[in-house]
């Protein structure tokens, strides 16, 4: 078998797995699948109902809309564990023809497909603003920025969790990340009470970046590539090793 076919076969059977992880995402019925793609837009032309013409509000609540939507994607990039094992699926994972290492590689390619619909949704919502009240609604280099960072924080979160989501079952992750979650900000007390001066530069150059989007971008993508370099790398070590 030649370079070229090799790299094809390897490509359809990615392929094979991101279709298999969908189908036990949507074995409960497309309706929810449906909904998950309409959230954001939906929502967001609901927003005027809830405002009228009180643009004071706009900013906030289209950042509450969008949040909201986040977690919608955030989660669903997870439940595809979650359905897997409630639908005790994992052991068909052993005996289907795709390798496990093209079974990780085609969940994290359903990672990337769910986060580009969420882009896709982000912008959507953006426009819909910026049509429905214009000048009021700017759509300029913050809500740019906040879709940036909203973006690189489902993907850092995905690649924490893909590792501790292959390694233990769906609970036990998801109190192990929350373990994680309280180190993280136990650290960060003790840098804002022992070390002040450190904390401040950092929200100082992070609040930069903020106000500097194709920056702010460049360090976005840098972070999740080498973050998802290692999830990767984590997972095919951890799902390879592991008795299904």
């Amino acid at each position: 078998m030649n370079r070229t076919s090799s790299s094809q076969s390897a490509l359809h059977a990615i392929a094979n797995a991101a279709r298999l992880d969908l189908q036990r995402l949507t074995s409960t019925g497309i309706a929810g699948f449906l909904s998950l793609l309409a959230f954001i837009p939906v929502t967001t032309l609901l927003m005027p109902l809830i405002i009228g013409d009180d643009v004071s509000s706009l900013n906030g609540l289209s950042g509450v809309v969008n949040g909201m939507g986040i977690g919608v994607f955030a989660m669903t990039s997870l439940n595809i564990f979650f359905y897997e094992q409630q639908g005790q699926h994992d052991w068909m994972s052993g005996i289907v023809p795709i390798s496990r290492t093209h079974q990780v590689l085609g969940r994290y390619c359903y990672l990337i497909v769910i986060v580009m619909l969420m882009s896709v949704e982000l912008l959507v919502s953006s426009l819909i603003l910026r049509l429905i009240y214009g000048s009021f609604f700017p759509g300029g280099m913050g809500v740019k920025s906040t879709n940036i960072v909203a973006l690189v924080t489902v993907l850092l979160l995905a690649s924490i969790l893909y590792p501790l989501l292959y390694r233990f079952a769906y609970q036990r992750a998801i109190t192990v990340s929350f373990v994680v979650a309280f180190g993280l900000f136990a650290a960060a007390f003790l840098l804002a009470r022992f070390v002040p001066d450190t904390l401040e530069g950092l929200l100082n150059a992070m609040q930069w970046l903020v106000g500097h989007t194709a920056w702010l971008a460049l360090a976005g993508v840098s972070l999740v590539v080498v973050m998802l370099a290692v999830s990767i790398l984590c997972s095919l070590r951890i799902y390879r090793a592991k008795e299904l």
